[in-house]
Parts: C-alpha cells; structure tokens; sequence
C-alpha cells in the first residue's frame, strides 16, 4: 500500500455552505493534501447578498476542518456574482505546490478560466465541476 498524499487544488468563488463538509472530507481523507482557493470570504461574517437582498451570514463553520486561502483580487469590491471575479495569485500557488490536480468550481467567472489557464500551462490535469442546469436560459 503506498502513502502518497495527492495534492489537489480546489478553486471556487467563495465558501458555500453544502461544500464546506465535502471539504472537510477529502482533507481527513489519508491518500489527499487538499488546499481550497477562495476569490471570496462572502457568507462567512454577515454582509448584504445581492441575489438574498439582505444581510447574512452562514450558521455552519464554512473554514474549518480544511486548509484554506483567500486570494487577492485585481480589483476591490468585487460582488461574487461578477464575471471579473478573479485570482492571479494562482500562478504562483500552482508553482509553489505543485498539485497533482486542480479542481474548478464553474466555469462562469475569470477565476476559473485563469485556473484552468494555469493548471494546462503548467501540466496539472483539471478536474470540472459544475452545479448548474439546463432549465433557465443563460447567456454564454
């Protein structure tokens, strides 16, 4: 049996709620050296939501259990939901570390696309993930 630890990187917009325990779980998991990549602390103190028209904040620990890191975006301010949401720090985490595989959360925000970027560049196979449907109408 070997003890390989694989190094993956999980790259998503922000801490969410029903993904919080999935991390937790890959990361006690002996055979992975989980790190998530986060362009957004939205949901874990309260502030407004656009999408909830209200202030909240989660009542579950989002960040605990697993390792995490809070990227710096290019820009202040950046709503969650904004295409420009970003994480340019990424290149260099990739260098650094030296994942086995990354994992995208989406496909919809920069973020993900300079994930993707980086991880082809640099060789690390690509693990899509997507909760998205076919029932509303979206733009491209």
């Amino acid at each position: 049996m070997t003890s390989y630890k694989y190094k993956i990187a999980s790259v998503i917009s922000h801490p969410i709620q029903y993904n919080s325990p999935i991390f937790r779980g890959v990361a006690a998991h002996h055979r992975f050296d989980l790190t998530v990549f986060f362009a957004s602390d939205h949901g874990v103190s309260s502030r407004l939501d656009p999408e909830f028209g209200k202030a909240f904040a989660w009542d579950v620990p989002l960040l605990e259990g697993y390792r995490h890191i809070l990227l710096k975006n290019s820009s202040q301010g950046m709503d969650i939901n904004d295409w420009r949401l970003d994480g340019p720090e990424l290149k260099g985490y990739y260098h650094r570390e030296k994942f086995d595989a990354v994992l995208v959360n989406g496909w919809d925000k920069k973020l993900y696309w300079q994930a993707i970027f980086w991880a082809k560049r640099m060789g690390i196979p690509v693990i899509m993930r997507g909760d998205s449907n076919l029932k509303q109408n979206r733009p491209w």
